[in-house]
């Protein structure tokens, strides 16, 4: 499938709307077009092509618009639970600094992951494991980390988790409406190929009516 940029495409959709629109609103282009089988009925054809091009492009800027917002979230989510999640890990590795068989049931080991996926699998065995026991939790709280604050960073944790969720939907979403549109601007510029080419015989006496259809006659 072709790809095409956005500026080829309303340039494809300024072609159809000059275009389509002049053949069809004057008579004596209809009528010679006519007289080649390109008549009302062949044109509205073309018309079709065209108003689904005209969709499916505005479909296409309207979701990825969608997805640099769900990206935003995503990012703004991420960054809220990333600095709530560091404050409390600080916290925790201080107050059990000589407690490594704590640590490493909470997952402190080592460095945080970058990858999202990865780095909320550890943030969420953080808060699991400190809600999940009475003696991490009651040795958590004498660093402020009371059971209250650890819920409170596991529903950041899990509100970036479903932003990125979002995220991801709306980018496969956008994908797709660009994959949708390029196959009708193909569909659409291979119609008006033909379209021109009919159009050049039967204008062929008439240059200065290929102009009024938006095609500039050649010297």
């Amino acid at each position: 499938m072709a790809k095409y940029t956005k500026g080829k495409v309303e340039a494809l959709l300024e072609e159809g709307r000059v275009g389509l629109g002049n053949a069809q609103s004057t008579p004596e282009i209809l009528a010679l077009l006519t007289s080649l089988n390109y008549d009302e009925a062949k044109l509205q054809e073309g018309h079709a092509l065209f108003k689904t091009l005209d969709q499916q492009n505005a479909a296409q800027l309207r979701l990825y618009a969608q997805q640099r917002e769900a990206t935003a979230a995503f990012n703004a989510a991420r960054s809220a639970a990333n600095k709530t999640y560091s404050r409390h890990i600080k916290i925790t590795r201080a107050l059990l600094a000589e407690e490594p068989e704590r640590l490493a049931r909470l997952g402190l080991e080592g460095k945080r992951a970058n990858a999202f996926g990865a780095w909320l699998e550890q943030a969420r065995q953080f808060y699991r494991e400190g809600l999940a026991d009475d003696g991490l939790q009651a040795a958590l709280a004498e660093g402020g980390l009371s059971q209250e604050v650890l819920r409170s960073g596991q529903t950041l944790a899990e509100t970036a988790a479903q932003a990125n969720s979002a995220q991801e939907s709306a980018k496969g979403m956008a994908q797709q409406s660009t994959q949708d549109r390029n196959a009708a601007a193909t569909t659409f510029e291979q119609w008006m190929r033909k379209f021109w080419k009919i159009a050049e015989v039967a204008l062929s006496d008439q240059p200065q009516w290929m102009e009024r259809l938006g095609r500039m006659e050649r010297s």
